[in-house]
């Protein structure tokens, strides 16, 4: 892929991101942040493992604006949890959701960087971790986070 086309992916997919947000802010009242949560990022994981996968760069292209829109539309549900979990403490709670999200940007280029040197360049392996991974987290937020709020449909 030429160098002249990234800030055109680029620019798809800031777009993408402004605009998934908006969108799922407004869902979250009737499907609940827990479910609007587990939904998006199980599908924004399989976006994830299969841009990894496809030998397509258009494919891959796709797939990867669907993991953008899908990951952007899970961040108002996330944020939604995290002010449910303990409501007196929604401060501290910010800033601990704040504190892990950053830990896991830091530590998540370190894991890629080391799969890559033990597979020998192997790309589909950061694909299926960081998917596998994610889909681990989905897991954990269905069976270990409570919502708090009743939601009517």
């Amino acid at each position: 892929m030429p160098r002249e086309w990234t800030s055109g992916i680029m620019s798809v997919a800031l777009t993408i991101f402004v605009v998934s947000p908006l969108i799922s802010g407004r869902l979250i009242n009737r499907f609940g942040p827990k479910r609007l949560a587990i939904g998006s990022t199980a599908v924004a994981s399989f976006c994830l493992i299969m841009i990894f996968i496809v030998s397509n760069v258009w494919v891959a292209f796709v797939f990867d604006m669907l993991h953008v829109w899908f990951g952007a539309f899970s961040v108002p549900a996330f944020l939604a949890l995290v002010l449910e979990q303990v409501p007196s403490y929604r401060g501290t709670m910010m800033s601990l959701n704040s504190l892990f999200n950053n830990i896991g940007k830091t530590i998540a280029p370190a894991i890629g960087g080391a799969l890559l040197v033990v597979t020998s360049g192997y790309y589909p392996s950061v694909g299926l971790v960081f998917g596998g991974m994610s889909l681990i987290g989905v897991v954990l937020l269905f069976f270990f986070v409570k919502e708090t709020k009743k939601t009517t449909v």
